[in-house]
């Protein structure tokens, strides 16, 4: 047992249990973090949430460390585990059958509206259900280099 890990998944099931309460009330919400998507798809499980979609905001490591540097200054968190982190994230995703977004090469605005796509592709699908959750999960900012 990882304490750590048991105490991400806890806050997660936290968090996802206050939204799932609000089903009847919208018809997207938004779940943005940085946490295994496994714990959000078990945790959309155990409140009954079957309508999500997990996306990941993604960029490669060269554009994600220039971000974290330059833009962010935050220097210290261009390292291996943040590497390691964002490429367990991408295989995850993939693994859970999500959508990647990947802003290394593209601006906000391309960004954003692909995000709105994916929303309104979901709500399109699934129009007579009562809400959709969406569950975003980045590991870089949406913004350009």
């Amino acid at each position: 047992m990882d304490p750590l890990k048991d105490g991400k998944r806890l806050i997660l099931n936290k968090w996802i249990k206050r939204l799932s309460a609000l089903k009847s009330q919208k018809k997207v919400v938004i779940l943005e973090g940085q946490f295994n998507p496994q714990f959000a798809v078990d945790a959309c499980k155990k409140y009954h949430i079957s309508h999500y979609i997990l996306i990941l905001i993604h960029a490669d490591q060269k554009t994600r460390e220039h971000r974290l540097i330059s833009n962010r200054n935050q220097p210290d968190l261009a390292n291996a585990d943040m590497n390691q982190w964002a490429e367990f994230l991408n295989r995850k995703i993939h693994e859970l059958k999500g959508r990647v977004i990947d802003t290394s090469n593209s601006d906000v605005q391309s960004n954003l509206d692909e995000i709105i796509n994916i929303i309104k592709e979901h709500l399109n699908l699934r129009s007579r259900d009562p809400y959709l959750f969406l569950n975003a999960i980045s590991t870089t900012p949406l913004g350009s280099n």
